[in-house]
């Protein structure tokens, strides 16, 4: 549980922190998240420490006078203080509410003084975002569903044909780059920027889905479904996923691919080097439109027609517009399944 007091140690304003201890965080500010310490001294206190603000602060005081934080003082809480086990290792579960998104958290080895690297919390927020190769703009836009409104975030570096959230939060994207490949990287979903991680391999892919920790990809170009390495954007093709002239995929929290080719609807099963793609038929009441993307949120599943935001009815084969209007140039979209 997060306590709510400092120890004593007196702070003030200094250089930016060094890294060691590791810090992770797992799922959304306003539901159950884990907040997990590795790589930190076995057997050894560490703390766990938040604010409301970024800031650079040093400790002045104690054992570790001198080591600096990344938060900002007027807001330092003591979140937990207790030792790693034997592999320096340690987690929390954490009852989420809104108060706790925006705060940022950081971690400190008491041992060594070092510090992890600092995390903000937050929550995957319903975003679309521009394609079309930047024709029609480059924004990422924030949509609140209960108020029916969509708000810009801001202007990304490039506009994007493909994008999703891991299970950790982070939100991956593709880049719109026409039959040319294409560069795969992390937007932060709070502010648009992004960061570029690799070059696609072949063709520019067009799909991109999480199933908890394992990406999926599909190509517009091979029109192959494959699995996505994070870290390098590597992809292992699994098998051909046939032609789908729109190519957004979707998976819901029990795990099952669906894909959206203008009004046709599928299912994707990925097999042993083969893929299972089942028809599941025409679904009604969606216009047409050239660019589509797909995304499930909060067990329904979204998709776009022009500049209209629907929710389709896998079972029923039927949608229903949502009376939100976008952009008609989104050409990609991610929630929280």
């Amino acid at each position: 549980m997060f306590q709510s007091h400092l120890p004593c140690a007196v702070i003030s304003l200094a250089a930016s922190p060094s890294e060691a201890i590791e810090l992770t965080i797992e799922g959304d500010c306003d539901e159950t998240f884990t907040v997990a310490v590795s790589d930190a001294t076995p057997g050894r206190r560490y703390a766990l420490v938040s604010s409301e603000d970024l800031g650079l602060s040093v400790i002045t005081e104690g054992g570790c006078a001198g080591a600096t934080l990344g938060l900002d003082r007027s807001s330092l809480a003591l979140r937990r203080f207790k030792p790693s086990d034997s592999a320096g290792s340690d987690s929390l579960t954490v009852e989420g509410s809104d108060a706790f998104c925006g705060m940022y958290t950081q971690a400190m080895d008491m041992a060594t003084c070092a510090v992890s690297s600092v995390k903000r919390l937050s929550k995957r927020g319903f975003v679309v975002a521009d394609g079309r190769y930047g024709w029609s703009g480059q924004e990422l836009y924030q949509v609140d569903l209960h108020e029916e409104t969509v708000t810009s975030v801001g202007t990304m570096d490039v506009a994007v044909t493909a994008m999703a959230y891991h299970e950790d939060g982070t939100l991956y994207f593709y880049e719109a780059n026409g039959w040319a490949t294409s560069d795969f990287g992390s937007m932060n979903n709070e502010t648009a920027e992004q960061s570029y991680i690799a070059e696609t391999p072949g063709w520019p892919m067009t799909g991109l889905t999480f199933i908890g920790d394992v990406g999926y990809s599909y190509s517009r170009g091979d029109y192959n479904l494959g699995t996505l390495d994070v870290t390098d954007g590597s992809v292992d093709v699994i098998g051909d996923a046939d032609y789908c002239s729109r190519g957004c995929i979707a998976a819901n929290a029990e795990g099952t691919i669906y894909q959206m080719c203008s009004n046709d609807l599928y299912t994707l099963t990925p097999e042993f080097s083969t893929v299972d793609r089942v028809w599941l038929g025409f679904v009604t009441g969606l216009p047409g439109a050239w660019h589509q993307a797909c995304t499930f949120h909060e067990g329904e599943l979204y998709t776009n027609h022009g500049d209209e935001l629907h929710i389709v009815d896998p079972i029923s084969l039927t949608s229903e517009s949502t009376g939100i209007e976008l952009n008609e140039g989104v050409d990609a979209m991610a929630g929280r399944p």
